[in-house]
């Protein structure tokens, strides 16, 4: 199974998530500036390096109690920088 189509089954997946498709539509861009910001200041270290530090960021601005919640939107937002060029 090619990324694309594990991509396409998850976001089929997300319909069906009560609250979800909100949450992100509502925190994407956040994440996003959160995401490259932790990027530039870490002299883009690895993303596993930093990624326990964004996803707490992330909890507190959104106020979300669903830690897989925030590990896919911090994981969209890093895979969005990286295809974007955004970061390194």
């Amino acid at each position: 199974m090619n990324w694309l189509k594990k991509v396409f089954n998850w976001l089929n997946g997300v319909r069906v998530r009560p609250g979800m498709q909100e949450f992100l539509g509502r925190w994407q861009e956040q994440a996003l500036d959160l995401v490259i910001g932790l990027s530039q200041t870490k002299n883009n270290q690895d993303f596993h390096s930093w990624r326990s530090e964004a996803h707490q960021k992330a909890k507190e601005f959104t106020g979300e109690i669903k830690d897989n919640w925030i590990a896919i939107m911090i994981s969209l937002a890093f895979e969005e920088a990286k295809s974007r060029k955004l970061i390194k």
